[in-house]
């Protein structure tokens, strides 16, 4: 069974000798609420072991019928806590930032959402998993209904696209993001484009065209105008509504830092005409 649907639910106890923290380290304690790491080790005898795990968000209590009793208290049991507490979880706080509520609700899936939420346009759930596999396999398929339950989020049949401030705040986290990383899911997004790629020298191909130019963008934008110019030119009655989307990619009235500005004048005069 699959327990990661039922993950804000269960009291979860891990007995573990916290000395050897191989596997610990990869345990995601963020995403697991009411998870408990129980230690052999007194706490007087805590070190550098112990205080890794706590700053990665593990509960660490002591291995005896006091840690153990500890761990049973402090987890909500009841169906309308518990309710509750899931819908709490969702929420965002007034004072709380939208990339902090992200991080708390998302956890080890957040860099998979921020590259779904760079993808122009809405996402389909098979692509969903091929990203999930391959940038966060300790997840469980099932992860995707983390996502899903954001506020701001249009589910269609089998797609899905984040809107407003969840997709900027996501977007904007992808974007900081390191070019290597940055790399990784351009080129998965742009492998899977090609596989749906339509015949050449129609609008549909021109829309698809532009799809991989935008994804493309943030790793060669002086390449990505030069070719963003060749096919406006191609198919002129796309000019509108491409340069209206360059102004205003996520629909929210601002670029959003997505496309950005080449850095040759060659590449300049492109995205001016």
């Amino acid at each position: 069974m699959d327990w990661e649907e039922h993950r804000h639910y269960l009291l979860l106890l891990i007995f573990a000798d916290t000395q050897v923290t191989e596997g610990l380290q990869d345990f995601p304690w963020r995403d697991w609420p009411d998870a408990r790491l129980l230690t052999r080790q007194e706490r007087r005898n805590w070190g550098f072991c112990e205080q890794s795990l706590l700053a990665q968000g593990a509960r660490l209590l002591a291995a005896d019928p006091v840690g153990v009793l500890q761990a049973w208290d402090e987890a909500p049991r009841r169906p309308a806590k518990l309710a509750q507490r899931r819908l709490e979880m969702n929420e965002q706080k007034p004072d709380e930032k939208t990339i902090e509520f992200l991080q708390r609700v998302l956890g080890a899936a957040l860099p998979w959402a921020q590259a779904l939420a760079y993808y122009p346009g809405a996402w389909s759930f098979g692509a969903a998993e091929q990203l999930r596999a391959l940038l966060c396999p300790e997840l469980s398929r099932l992860a995707l209904q983390r996502l899903l339950h954001l506020p701001n989020v249009w589910v269609g049949e089998g797609v899905a696209e984040f809107k407003l401030s969840i997709q900027e705040a996501l977007r904007q986290g992808f974007l900081q993001g390191s070019r290597q990383e940055q790399e990784v899911v351009v080129e998965a997004w742009l492998r899977m484009m090609e596989a749906v790629k339509p015949p050449e020298k129609t609008l549909a191909w021109a829309i698809w065209r532009w799809k991989c130019l935008r994804l493309g963008w943030v790793l060669h934008p002086d390449e990505s105008a030069e070719a963003l110019h060749a096919l406006v030119k191609s198919q002129p009655e796309l000019k509108d509504a491409i340069g209206n989307e360059i102004q205003d990619p996520s629909g929210t009235g601002g670029l959003g830092g997505l496309f950005t500005t080449p850095g040759t004048r060659k590449g300049k005069q492109h995205l001016l005409e």
